[in-house]
């Protein structure tokens, strides 16, 4: 304000000046007209848009004046009609030098607004340039975090997987404190830090959590906590049918939306995780469980199928041996000791192989057909049966769990037709062909009524396993039998 007011001085003080000046040098016609123009410049410059005008109008006023009072002229017409070009010449500059003034100006406002708009783009170039660094430090933290928690298994103990996320969520928020509550069963469990923790600062943090409970309870998942020292920020990591527990970071007093928001979805996307990995954590566990009990009904049932009916050869061989032994020579008792040695050999051999899970399978070698030939001849030899067997076709169509089905079906079904059918004699056929497998096994016992097999009391733990590797292999399975008339098992599986 006050620089208009010494330019409007200025400006007055000038006018004033020339046209003294102009005056006695002979008016419109001197040769200092020209300077008239200055202050009408200064005053487009600095002063409102009137005030050139004011100048040209005064200046023509008096230059009139001076005209008619010196008898230059007769009236204004005539001064003019003599001197209107150069009055146009004056009304263009003046036009020009404002429309130039105009354009000055507002160039400077745009230079002044990109100024701002640079600074402002300097100052968010910084900012995210900040933004930029701490984002790819958290990047790289959940990055180490993905690695640790994959290294996770269900021999780690659940408290080492707690103490990760509250030792990486103090890490990506950048802050002193962290924690993890974990509950148990009927809330007990236990709290775990990222750092050690003085034993006041600790209980007081337990007592409000108690309290608070209650408060994410009633379905609130965030609430910003206010101890005496501490300001907390804590989560519940829960979904609709589970909880888990309390999930906190330490916070400042006073903090920006940006970073309150920032620490949220940080705390949250933790929260998920824990449940996303605590979820595959208990999976790998009970996953684990089900292997165990998966291998040792594996185990158990092959036991039963071979190794358990070897065992029974053998008991029944020894106690027919005891009642003949005093009428035998030597002779015939070695050769039987020596067929129960090389059949407790052959146990022992199936029971290792059970345990260890060793697969009927050797390139170039007919196993399957080898393995229960010879088991057949020693269980015949031992319990003084007939055994008739009749193999065909190519056992290398055959897969590895399949061999392994059919040798402890016949060990099954031979045991049962000894065992419970009396047998004397027992015809065994494995006929492979390119499409099916076809398995016939038949004895002369004593059989048995078919209704007995509706009956799942009744129904014995041998034709249960039986029926399960059937149903394993995709198979059919088709049993006839008549009391005092045999058993007959009929069993197809299909090659692919």
């Amino acid at each position: 304000m006050e620089k208009n007011s010494l330019v409007k001085i200025l400006v007055i003080v000038e006018t004033v000046c020339i046209a003294l000046l102009l005056i006695p040098t002979g008016g419109i016609n001197s040769p200092f007209l020209w300077y008239a123009l200055n202050p009408i410049f200064i005053s487009t410059g600095f002063l409102k848009n009137f005030y050139p005008w004011f100048l040209f109008i005064l200046y023509l006023v008096s230059l009139m004046e001076e005209a008619i009072v010196f008898e230059q002229h007769n009236s204004f017409r005539a001064m003019f009609s003599e001197h209107y070009q150069l009055l146009i010449v004056f009304i263009l500059i003046i036009l020009a030098a404002q429309l130039i003034v105009y354009l000055i100006k507002n160039l400077g406002k745009q230079a002044v607004v990109l100024q701002e708009q640079s600074e402002q783009l300097s100052e968010a170039n910084h900012n995210l340039q900040i933004a930029n660094r701490k984002i790819q430090k958290a990047m790289n933290l959940i990055m180490s975090l993905y690695q640790v928690v994959e290294a996770f298994n269900s021999r780690d103990e659940e408290k080492n997987l707690t103490q990760t996320f509250a030792d990486y969520a103090a890490r990506l928020a950048e802050k002193n404190l962290a924690f993890f509550w974990r509950w148990g069963e009927e809330k007990k469990g236990y709290l775990v830090f990222n750092a050690t923790v003085d034993k006041a600062r600790k209980a007081e943090l337990i007592d409000y959590l108690l309290e608070a409970e209650t408060l994410f309870q009633e379905k609130q998942s965030l609430l910003k906590i206010k101890l005496k020292k501490t300001n907390l920020l804590v989560a519940a990591v829960k979904t609709p049918v589970e909880e888990f527990g309390l999930m906190g970071i330490e916070i400042e007093e006073t903090v920006s939306e940006e970073d309150f928001a920032f620490q949220k979805q940080l705390l949250l996307f933790l929260v998920e995780l824990y449940i996303m990995v605590f979820k595959r954590f208990r999976l790998a566990t009970v996953n684990e469980k089900l292997l165990v009990a998966e291998e040792q009904n594996r185990i158990a049932n092959e036991i039963h199928d071979s190794v358990n009916q070897r065992i029974y050869s053998m008991v029944c061989a020894l106690y027919t041996l005891k009642e003949k032994s005093k009428r035998q020579d030597e002779l015939e008792l070695a050769e039987v000791l020596g067929q129960l040695e090389e059949t407790a050999v052959d146990t022992l051999k199936e029971l290792r192989s059970s345990v260890y899970g060793y697969s009927l399978q050797k390139d170039g070698e007919r196993v399957l057909f080898i393995s229960i030939k010879k088991y057949l001849e020693s269980f015949a030899y031992l319990n003084q049966i007939g055994v008739v067997t009749v193999f065909t076709g190519e056992e290398e169509r055959l897969t590895k769990t399949m061999k392994k089905a059919l040798y402890r079906i016949v060990c099954e079904a031979a045991g049962n037709a000894l065992r419970h059918g009396h047998c004397t004699k027992l015809e065994v056929r494995l006929e492979i062909s390119t499409t099916k497998v076809n398995l016939l096994i038949k004895d002369n016992g004593k059989g048995f009524d078919l209704a007995l097999l509706q009956d799942e009391e009744k129904r014995g733990l041998g034709i249960r396993n039986i029926q399960f590797l059937v149903l394993k292999e995709q198979g059919t399975l088709q049993i006839n039998s008549q009391e005092e008339q045999g058993t007959e098992i009929q069993i197809e599986f299909p090659l692919k």
